[in-house]
């Protein structure tokens, strides 16, 4: 009944379309789980334990308001009674990481990926941190893993031209960025990043 229902409403739907947002927007964005891999049909949740939906999206306005402290004493508080959300641990690294906490950060994305190890959310969150200390090898790494995963993460290519463009390899980098482009063609800073 649903996929009847899933049909009929797709008729004549117009086509969605990305939106424009800032890096951090999309950052957040993907650690509160829109953004990133997709979930087959079915399959469990990775938490091992069902969030409080409400509290998940105060959390999720925290963030994106910028109020990364705050965002951090709710997760912390939720990691203790449950330390198995995963998604509670990519959210809190994302805020560790924008306070500048990097350690702290890094440390919530390991305990992601060593309960899964194909987290494409941690794997970018880890890149991130990791093209900010100049390790280029070790971002390659992670955004191949990425890619092996989710052939179409348009932020594993934008990592992997700003690894070309400061490795002095601007044909190399040129080819990632236009592939995030072709992906999210609406997102003015993948029209940047091919223009630079």
């Amino acid at each position: 009944e649903l996929e009847r229902l899933m049909r009929e409403t797709a008729q004549n739907a117009p086509a969605p379309e990305a939106a424009d947002l800032d890096k951090e927007t999309l950052e957040s964005l993907a650690a509160l789980g829109y953004l990133g891999g997709s979930v087959p049909r079915g399959a469990p949740d990775p938490s091992g334990s069902p969030a409080d939906p409400g509290l998940v999206f105060r959390i999720g306005e925290l963030m994106v308001k910028g109020q990364h402290s705050e965002a951090v004493g709710l997760l912390e508080s939720a990691l203790q009674e449950d330390p198995k959300m995963s998604q509670a641990r990519l959210m809190l690294a994302t805020s560790y990481a924008e306070l500048g906490q990097k350690p702290a950060a890094k440390a919530q994305f390991d305990l992601v990926l060593k309960d899964d190890s194909q987290s494409v959310q941690a794997l970018i969150g880890m890149a991130n941190l990791l093209i900010d200390e100049g390790k280029s090898r070790d971002v390659i790494a992670l955004c191949n893993r990425t890619l092996a995963l989710d052939e179409r993460n348009p932020q594993a290519y934008t990592l992997l031209g700003e690894v070309q463009a400061g490795l002095g390899e601007p044909a190399e980098a040129r080819r990632y960025f236009e592939t995030a482009l072709e992906i999210q063609p609406k997102l003015t800073q993948n029209r940047l990043n091919l223009a630079g």
